[in-house]
């Protein structure tokens, strides 16, 4: 029998944010169904955003009945009706028809250009799929323990007594917890990239309390669900989260 003792929860969210809504989903092409990028999504003409390399978008609503318009060069226009609740986020699938009148594309060869790993965290915050902490806010909690801006993500550390797994192995896991349902199960953490700790394998996980001082990090990510997690970590996660831990080389 397993003993729960969670040091860390989730902070309540403010009244403001309960009193707003979201839409979030992905775009896909019609008959390939490849997740399609850089797709315009508007609101009410007003509200606008764009789908990222994996095709998904993120829009903040007003709670109720909206028109979702899609577009996007070489698209047929798509619309979708969605409603919202507030504090809950609705979850769509838009597919674009390529439109059959478009010019034949000219092909232009250039170099890709390579983003540096700063500059791929501020664009995923931007997103808004995970929760973030940056290097300004970082700087809050110089002299503290790791463990304590895990518990403003919503990670917890958890320590258990099961017979069926001795010490080292089992003394400690990392859990996501949901503030709703306190249901917990096993995060990843990547440190600069790497893999230090996958969610099942018969390794400890890191001793936040020791390991990882904050004065060594600049960046913290954190996903809760797998369907938000970034398409180049998705192979890394669990169905309760992934953390990101970049250090103040990258």
């Amino acid at each position: 029998m397993r003993h729960w003792l969670a040091l860390g929860l989730v902070t309540a969210l403010g009244s403001n944010a309960l009193a707003q809504s979201a839409i979030m989903g992905v775009v896909r092409e019609h008959g390939s169904y490849q997740r399609l990028e850089n797709v315009e999504v508007l609101v009410a003409q007003v509200r606008a955003t764009r789908s990222d390399t994996a095709g998904r978008f993120l829009l903040t609503v007003a709670p109720g009945t909206h028109v979702a318009v899609f577009r996007r060069l070489g698209f047929l226009p798509e619309s979708l009706r969605v409603t919202t609740v507030a504090g809950d986020t609705a979850f769509v699938d838009a597919v674009m028809v390529p439109d059959p009148t478009q010019l034949a594309a000219i092909e232009i060869q250039r170099e890709p250009v390579r983003q540096s790993l700063r500059e791929q965290f501020y664009d995923r915050q931007k997103l808004g799929f995970g929760k973030f902490l940056d290097t300004a806010q970082m700087r809050r909690y110089e002299g503290r323990q790791a463990a304590e801006v895990l518990r403003e993500l919503g990670v917890g550390i958890i320590r258990w007594d099961d017979p069926d797994c001795p010490p080292p192995f089992c003394d400690y896991e990392l859990r996501a917890v949901d503030r709703n349902t306190l249901d917990m199960c096993a995060v990843s953490v990547v440190y600069d990239g790497v893999v230090i700790y996958r969610s099942g394998s018969p390794g400890r996980p890191p001793d936040f309390k020791k390991e990882f001082p904050v004065s060594t990090l600049s960046r913290v990510e954190f996903y809760k669900r797998t369907a938000a997690m970034p398409l180049e970590f998705m192979g890394y996660g669990t169905r309760c989260g992934l953390l990101l831990l970049w250090s103040r080389r990258g």
